[in-house]
């Protein structure tokens, strides 16, 4: 007898991968963009900002800063406020290191988000 401490991997929720930001008014303007569902939440993250500040020259703002942000999904599949979790990475590598841990996270498990 045998004890299992993890799910069987077909028992886990898919991964959906999304063509568009999860989360973040100017996620537009960012160059950097994982979004993905998986169960019942939304798990996006964002970085490498640049706003347009006078005609055609764009500035970087924020371009070192990435962040990920969990939110749960309503019924038709909509991110719903507040934020369950957030984390910040300075790298791109970090952010994506950062991305799959947290989808990992909320694949396997049925999280308790973080208190504040």
């Amino acid at each position: 007898m045998s004890l299992q401490t993890q799910p069987h991997q077909s028992q886990l929720p898919e991964i959906h991968w999304q063509n568009s930001p999860g989360h973040f008014i100017f996620a537009d303007e960012c160059t950097f963009c994982l979004h993905a569902h998986v169960g019942k939440y939304c798990v996006a993250t964002i970085g490498e900002r640049h706003t347009e500040m006078s005609g055609d020259r764009t500035v970087p703002v924020g371009f070192d800063m990435y962040t990920t942000v969990v939110f749960k999904l309503n019924e038709n599949g909509t991110p719903v406020m507040p934020e369950l979790e957030t984390q910040d990475y300075a790298t791109r590598e970090a952010a994506i290191d950062g991305h799959m841990r947290v989808l990992r996270k909320y694949q396997e498990t049925e999280p308790t988000p973080p208190l504040e």
